[in-house]
């Protein structure tokens, strides 16, 4: 139930109802597993008219995601994609940070688990299909789990938080050769002076037999907030990976 609710709302937010726009009977499924690593090149969290207590904090973590999609050429392509991310981090705190009566000592030394676990419903649509470009436009519903757990000898906090929020989706594919393809997607958020987010893959497609296939490239993610008001704090990361996908 809740997946067909997810696809009802992604695909209801692309396209107006019509007849036959949720008729899946034409359209086959497809898995996508994705295996590599990521690293940190930025982990931000500070209080409220704080400085970053992070600052240069940085970890390195396999990473894996699961994807699984019906599609049909020149239709409305639906998909659900799981991604789980646990990163731990050690350091030390850079600038003092206060955070509802907690506060954090700059010089001692710091632990960090950090975790963004998330699902999220995609629905795009073919608008441009040339002979060797393909161009796909939609939305995304992205339900993710966000826990910060910081220490240090001075104090603790733990915050969890869950969130739920539309994102645009966009793919594009461009043709080499008979088995090559240059491919990039990307999930976002436009970001504004507080918050933001986006999700972005980018690399090569080698074509294999029998509609499997296997991709090469870099996968980008950045999400987060600045804190708005007293007793808040916020937190801003940025994911850098290297992966390998295998579609079948």
């Amino acid at each position: 139930m809740i997946l067909r609710i997810g696809f009802l709302l992604v695909a209801l937010a692309i396209r107006p109802a019509s007849a036959g726009l949720l008729d899946l009977s034409q359209h086959q499924w497809g898995f996508v597993g994705e295996a590599g690593v990521l690293w940190t090149p930025l982990m931000d969290i500070r209080g409220y008219q704080q400085s970053d207590a992070t600052r240069g904090w940085n970890a390195t973590s396999p990473t894996v995601r699961a994807e699984a999609w019906l599609t049909r050429p020149d239709a409305l392509n639906l998909g659900i994609v799981a991604q789980p991310v646990v990163l731990n981090f050690r350091g030390t705190i850079q600038n003092p940070l206060a955070y509802r009566g907690q506060n954090f000592v700059a010089g001692e030394p710091g632990r960090l688990r950090y975790q963004f676990n998330s699902v999220r419903f995609t629905a795009n649509y073919d608008v441009w299909a040339g002979e060797a470009t393909e161009l796909r436009l939609g939305a995304s519903l992205i339900a993710r789990y966000a826990e910060v757990d910081l220490s240090s000898p001075s104090a603790r906090f733990k915050r969890t938080n869950f969130l739920v929020v539309p994102l645009l989706n966009l793919e594009v594919s461009q043709r080499l050769d008979e088995r090559f393809r240059l491919v990039a997607r990307a999930d976002f958020f436009p970001a504004t002076r507080n918050a933001g987010f986006y999700d972005i893959f980018a690399g090569v497609r080698y074509g294999l037999e029998h509609g499997r296939a296997i991709e090469l490239g870099s996968r980008t993610l950045f999400g987060g907030y600045l804190p708005e008001k007293t007793n808040d704090f916020g937190n801003r990361i940025v994911f850098q990976g290297v992966v390998a996908r295998f579609v079948f």
